[in-house]
C-alpha cells in the first residue's frame, strides 16, 4: 500500500525526472559525461607533457585553450544551451506527470 502512494506522487516523479537529467553527466555514451571529460582531459595533458618544450607553452591551461576556449561565444552559446535544454525538459515533463497522476 505504502509503495502504491510513493510511486503516484508527483513530488516523487519529479525528482526521478530531474534525477535523470542530471545522470546524463555520468553517461559513458555521452559527450558531455564525465568520463569522458576527465579522459579528454588527460589525453590532453599527456601531449601538452610531449610538447611542452618545443611548443614554447608556460601552462597546460594555455595548452587547452584557457579562457580564449571556454569563455568564448560560441561556447558560453554552448552552456547556455545545456541548461536550458535540462530545464526544458523538466518544466515540459512535469505537467505531463502531473495530468497522468490525477486522472
Amino acid at each position: 500500500m505504502q509503495e502504491l502512494s510513493l510511486a503516484a506522487n508527483p513530488l516523487t516523479e519529479l525528482l526521478a525526472v530531474v534525477v535523470r537529467q542530471f545522470q546524463g553527466l555520468f553517461d559513458l555514451n555521452g559527450r558531455i559525461g564525465l568520463v569522458f571529460i576527465l579522459l579528454s582531459y588527460s589525453v590532453a595533458y599527456l601531449l601538452y607533457r610531449r610538447r611542452r618544450v618545443s611548443s614554447g607553452i608556460a601552462s597546460f591551461w594555455q595548452f587547452i585553450g584557457g579562457r580564449q576556449v571556454l569563455l568564448h561565444p560560441s561556447a558560453l552559446l554552448d552552456y547556455r544551451y545545456y541548461f536550458v535544454r535540462a530545464l526544458l525538459r523538466v518544466l515540459l515533463i512535469v505537467p505531463v506527470i502531473g495530468l497522468v497522476c490525477c486522472r
